[in-house]
């Protein structure tokens, strides 16, 4: 294989709605790495951002046993962003690719729940606003200008922090769930891990 993806699915479902993701990375040359965050699927635990960071830490050591660093790509997807802009920003990785992600919880839960204090509300922090900062693999972005959950603007922030905008890839038309729907996003992909 040309290398592995270390996947880390969005917040609804588990390994049963989120296993055959593996299966569209694999006739691009990688194996594939997903694993329930605690208290999903038939992961036992309480979800907490601390745990999910070690739980996330686990699976790049055992990787690590069977890849050279750079030939893993770690993936996070929506809330799973969260857990791999953290991984990425502590480890060496051949790249980070993002699909829809938010720039941290309290902004969006800001913006989706119009109150306030929102921060005193919320369990997890995600900052990946600042952690990106600290990635030093190449950073690729995928989101939709339909994402009816966490606004493309996010995205576009992300490339204005990077001060790269060719990071972002917008898919006209792509929502929250369907971006594999679409060309762009596949072509874009096959550039990036071929």
């Amino acid at each position: 294989p040309e290398g592995v993806i270390l996947y880390f699915h969005g917040n609804a479902g588990s390994l049963d709605t989120w296993g055959q993701i593996g299966e569209e990375f694999v006739p691009l040359g990688y194996d594939v790495l997903i694993s329930d965050f605690r208290g999903f699927g038939k992961s036992t635990g309480t979800p907490n951002e601390a745990a999910f960071y070690q739980d996330a830490q686990l699976l790049y050591d055992f990787l690590l046993e069977k890849y050279p660093a750079e030939n893993i790509v770690i993936y996070g997807r929506s809330i799973g962003t969260g857990v791999a802009v953290n991984l990425a920003a502590q480890n060496k990785a051949g790249h980070l690719i993002l699909e829809t992600p938010y720039l941290n919880i309290a902004k969006l839960a800001k913006e989706k729940l119009k109150i306030f204090p929102v921060k005193a509300l919320l369990q997890f922090r995600f900052p990946n606003d600042t952690q990106i900062q600290k990635v030093a693999a190449p950073i690729y972005i995928f989101h939709g200008t339909q994402d009816e959950l966490i606004p493309f603007q996010h995205a576009q922030q992300f490339a204005q922090i990077l001060e790269n905008p060719q990071a972002l890839t917008l898919i006209e038309g792509g929502g929250h769930n369907n971006l594999s729907a679409f060309p762009a996003y596949w072509n874009t992909l096959k550039i990036i891990l071929q």
